[in-house]
């Protein structure tokens, strides 16, 4: 059985071994220190053959594959950004008491955005109802259903999904190692604006989505002289070294200093 997300616990080297120093210490007639350890893995979808499925109308073509392709497979594609592919039942099956379980805690899809701040558009997610139909549909053997009841099969190719944009940031490239992890790529790119745009949405792509897996993208700004308090204004935001904000001291100072002209922006 599982307990626990595998990649937060995925390190290069182990630093405790359990098997061994417990076997030396059989060896030596001293006493196991560590006698069980808590398994961290993923969830292994195994059908029990003398085990009845529970009688649910519920098949993977009718109902899961649905829900799949609208909210999984725009990474879990061959080629994509996803670790696995999900556009088969048998990728599928194989993966389904994983898929029971990452989906009811909620770590997929993924989206990070606090739910308590108010809803957001497009925000990625399932449904209660829809969480607990794939719980239903593994409980029940994850049956496959009629192939011929299935939505018609996706397509993926290298086109930006939100169409042709009004501009375009290149990244540089850098050298990925064949084996180990690298620590996180910190890189700044200009805008180029010579104004202030709107940014009406955005899209990362990546040309080897099997090796980017994500990124985290910031706006960052030179430091202004002194501005008026009903100019537009941000304080100043190091992602680097303050992933939660923007450096306190100069937040403080912006404060403390037009703390008068802020009682007229309270609502």
């Amino acid at each position: 059985t599982s307990s626990g997300n595998v990649g937060a616990f995925r390190r290069q080297e182990p630093r405790r071994h359990h098997v061994q120093d417990a076997l030396e210490a059989v060896l030596a007639g001293r006493e196991v220190k560590v006698k069980s350890t808590k398994a961290f893995g993923c969830a292994i979808h195994l059908p029990n053959p003398g085990e009845a499925p529970v009688p649910v109308k519920l098949t993977f073509h009718q109902h899961i594959e649905p829900l799949l392709q609208q909210n999984c497979l725009e990474c879990h594609h061959k080629g994509g950004g996803g670790p696995f592919a999900l556009e088969t039942y048998k990728q599928v099956k194989g993966w389904a008491k994983m898929i029971a379980e990452v989906v009811e805690e909620k770590r997929m899809p993924p989206w990070n955005a606090d739910p308590k701040v108010g809803h957001f558009r497009n925000a990625r997610g399932l449904s209660a109802v829809e969480i607990q139909r794939i719980s239903n549909w593994v409980n029940a053997g994850a049956p496959q259903g009629n192939p011929a009841k299935a939505p018609p099969q996706l397509t993926w190719d290298t086109d930006l999904g939100l169409g042709k944009p009004d501009h375009v940031i290149k990244l540089p490239s850098f050298d990925v190692p064949a084996e180990g992890r690298i620590p996180y790529r910190y890189i700044r790119v200009k805008t180029n604006f010579k104004e202030n745009k709107w940014v009406r949405a955005a899209e990362f792509v990546s040309n080897t989505p099997e090796l980017v897996h994500h990124t985290l993208t910031f706006l960052d700004r030179p430091r202004w002289g002194r501005r008026e308090a009903d100019e537009p204004w941000m304080p100043r935001f190091n992602p680097i070294s303050v992933l939660q904000g923007a450096p306190r001291n100069e937040y403080g100072y912006w404060m403390r200093r037009n703390q008068k002209y802020l009682r007229d922006f309270m609502v």
